[in-house]
Formats: structure tokens, sequence, C-alpha cells
């Protein structure tokens, strides 16, 4: 498949069916249409990518978005970056992706390895995100998820007050993906 976007920071390609275990994508979709909510989960990626080259050993991440179309979501070659979000279920250290508008939990991204393998599905598409592990974006989630364990913060509600209830609706909001699982393949 062609590639949509590439620069030192991703590549990103568009994935079809024939390209990931149907098996195991017909579970995660099951799962994530069940919660109805965006979902990430970590996979062995040589059990769920059937064409990449990659190492024994490394985990791809599949970010679910039932309900919202790739178009909403371009590719950026800027580097992703940590951030602390503050939700209603309390404060976590995120990776944002896909020009911020993506949160994801960094404990998601704890497998030390040379680069990330995101995999979204949206409604409309599949798309494969190739992101190099550098120090820097080490160091920051580092940092980010230190701050995020820090009892000096204002909660959600003291922020909500401050600044008036989130328009939900709003499409400048980035999505935090707060459900996230491990799924393990029993080998074949």
């Amino acid at each position: 498949m062609p590639v949509i976007e590439s620069s030192p920071n991703l590549v990103s390609r568009v994935i079809t069916d024939d390209e990931i275990d149907q098996e195991l994508a017909n579970l995660l979709r099951e799962d994530f249409h069940t919660s109805g909510e965006p979902s990430s989960y970590e996979v062995r990626a040589e059990a769920f990518l059937l064409h990449e080259e990659i190492t024994e050993k490394e985990q791809c991440v599949v970010v679910a978005l039932p309900g919202h179309l790739s178009t909403n979501f371009p590719a950026s070659s800027a580097p992703p970056d940590a951030v602390v979000e503050n939700t209603p279920l309390g404060r976590y250290a995120c990776v944002r992706l896909r020009r911020e508008r993506i949160c994801v939990p960094t404990h998601v991204f704890r497998h030390l390895q040379k680069r990330f393998l995101i995999l979204y599905m949206f409604d409309d598409a599949m798309f494969l995100d190739i992101v190099p592990n550098t120090d820097e974006l080490q160091e920051e989630v580092w940092i980010h998820e230190m701050s995020s364990q820090s009892k000096a913060h204002p909660s959600y509600e003291e922020l909500e007050s401050i600044f008036g209830p989130v328009d939900l609706e709003s499409s400048a909001l980035p999505i935090i993906v707060l459900t996230n699982r491990t799924v393990n393949v029993s080998e074949q």
C-alpha cells in the first residue's frame, strides 16, 4: 500500500484487512464496539501484522476509535510528544499522536523498542504509523509520568470551576484513550 506520510518522525500508510490477522482483529472489534469508547490494545506485532518486517518481541499498539473518521485525524510529520491530561477519572501522562488529536496513556508505550507500531482502526480506514522511539520522547514521557503522579496539582473539578465545563462536542479537543488492554495471543 502507498505511504501516506513519510518523514524522519513518522511513516504512515493505509492497512487493508488482508494485512492483519482477522481472528485477532475481529476480537478487538467486538471488544471496542461493545464498549463504544476509544480503546487501545497492546498486541504482539508478529501475531497481528502479517506483512511487516518486525522483530520477534515488537509490540503493536492498536488504537480503536469507533464513531470517528480518519479524515479528522490526519498523520503529521511532527514528532509525538508527552503531556499530562486532566480527566474526570484522574491525571494521565499521555503521548499525543496524529496532530495532537489522539492521546494514549504512556504506559501503553512502556516496551522499550526502537520504534512504535501504532495501528489506528477508524470507521472508514485503518492506518499503520511507524514512529521512532527517540531519547527525547523517552525523557518527555518520564517527566510527564512523574508530574502526573504529583499531589501538587489542581483536580479536574477545580480546573472546571476556573475555566468552565468542557464542551465535549468541540472538534478541537483531543480524544483521550483511557481503555487500555494487553492482548496475549497463544502460540499456534
